[in-house]
């Protein structure tokens, strides 16, 4: 049928329809993935790998990792007190009243302590093989594994090394020599004189071990030691007392142990103080 002047169409409209009825009925034929156009070698991966290693190497040169968090410098301080402290390596530290030790640290070396009036140090057992480099007034000492006892007094240019254990080596221009356990050396900062070897004083660092050596010791001698060690103060009510000496030794007693001995030994009354901290000594006295 034809309606106006539209050409026929080639194709019959019944038999166009007849084949569009059919198109629901067909599978769309499935479309195959494209293949990598080439695959990858081991050769190419060692490129890949290699070009990864030089980009880290460039990297950490450029950008290099930060040394450990150590600090330049440590600085320790007691006032009138004695103080115990933690040094960075784990030992301890025993501050004389009215010390100051520092520690300055160089990269690639050992670290190098500094004392200004007197310390005790105790290594740690961990740092068996590590060096401890004081410097002393004008004294330089090299230490490993030993506890020791430094002292430096500025004014009376009087500078002290007292060896608890172990052994170090005391160096001043070209003057050296070694200490061992039990032994101190003096050295006199005006005169440049090195004294000769001695035994060591442990009273002079009881106030960091707690032991006591005295040998026919002055009363008051004794008892400034034991204010130190104690943080406490004595007081003698007869300065007659002062002549008396004692013969003794103790090892981390307590201090009502230690008054209680001296005060049967020496013949005097003694009273402690707990909220002042204070010794109260009464007593003839010795001729």
């Amino acid at each position: 049928m034809n309606f106006g002047n539209y050409p026929d169409p080639d194709i019959p409209a019944d038999i166009a329809w007849g084949e569009m009825k059919k198109l629901p009925g067909y599978v769309p034929v499935s479309i195959q993935a494209r293949k990598s156009a080439r695959p990858l070698t081991g050769s190419y991966l060692l490129y890949v790998g290699f070009g990864l290693i030089v980009i880290l190497g460039i990297s950490y040169f450029l950008f290099p990792k930060k040394a450990p968090n150590i600090p330049d410098s440590v600085s320790y301080h007691s006032g009138g007190y004695t103080k115990k402290d933690s040094l960075p390596d784990g030992s301890t530290l025993f501050l004389d009243t009215n010390s100051d030790v520092r520690i300055v640290t160089t990269t690639g070396k050992e670290p190098i302590i500094t004392v200004n009036g007197a310390a005790y140090f105790e290594w740690n057992q961990a740092q068996a093989h590590s060096k401890h480099h004081i410097k002393i007034g004008s004294l330089d000492v090299t230490s490993q594994q030993a506890t020791l006892y430094v002292s430096f007094d500025s004014v009376a240019g009087a500078v002290s090394v007292q060896l608890e254990s172990g052994t170090v080596m005391v160096e001043t221009g070209e003057t050296k020599l070694s200490l061992h356990a039990g032994e101190s050396i003096s050295y006199d900062e005006k005169a440049k004189h090195m004294g000769e070897k001695q035994k060591a004083d442990v009273n002079l660092y009881s106030y960091a071990t707690r032991i006591f050596d005295f040998t026919d010791t002055p009363l008051k001698v004794a008892a400034a030691a034991i204010e130190k060690t104690y943080g406490i103060t004595i007081l003698f009510e007869n300065q007659k007392l002062y002549r008396c000496r004692i013969t003794t030794r103790f090892d981390n007693k307590t201090l009502k142990e230690m008054l209680d001995i001296m005060a049967y030994t020496l013949k005097f009354k003694y009273y402690i103080n707990e909220k002042s901290r204070q010794v109260f000594v009464t007593g003839y006295g010795c001729m």
